[in-house]
């Protein structure tokens, strides 16, 4: 019994990997948009199973992947061009109206990474005490500047998902 429940779990990891990414939504009608799309591809599966291979055993990891994506860390070299360029020249159609808003929040980003690496993983309401410049506003949306700039760290590969709280995700 012991093989056929290790040959099912190794069945779905590789069931994973055909799939590529899976796609994190945290609204849900039903259920979270990522435990309906699994179920759909691979069976009946114990939700904490993308748990333990995405926070504990460190086989998937968090990232940008058309959305907010679960994928394979075997694919990271493919995100760090990404990361890389996002770094470099974050020269997005959508996101030009913030190149430098994002300039002005280095000293910020600096204390964000500070804080990470002496008090280990923390969630995104740690740093509201941080100082901020105002974020421009555009359009219809109302954006969080601090959610917003510790998207685009995590966007720039400086920190990832250590793991979560509900929805909340917890930096490292």
């Amino acid at each position: 019994l012991t093989v056929l429940r290790m040959h099912s779990r190794v069945d779905r990891l590789l069931s994973f990997h055909h799939l590529g990414c899976l796609q994190i939504d945290p609204l849900r009608a039903v259920e979270n948009t990522q435990l309906l799309v699994a179920w759909s591809r691979l069976g009946d599966f114990d939700h904490a199973w993308l748990d333990r291979l995405a926070y504990e055993e460190r086989r998937l990891f968090e990232y940008w992947a058309h959305a907010a994506s679960l994928v394979p860390v075997e694919d990271a070299p493919l995100h760090r061009y990404r990361m890389e360029r996002f770094r470099t020249d974050p020269d997005y159609e959508w996101f030009r109206p913030y190149l430098d808003w994002l300039r002005a929040c280095e000293p910020t980003i600096g204390r964000i990474l500070a804080r990470i690496e002496a008090e280990g993983p923390l969630p995104t309401r740690a740093f509201y005490s941080l100082p901020l410049p105002a974020l421009p506003r555009r359009g219809w949306t109302e954006r969080d500047g601090m959610r917003m700039l510790v998207d685009l760290v995590w966007q720039q590969g400086h920190i990832l998902t250590s793991h979560r709280h509900g929805r909340a995700r917890i930096w490292d």
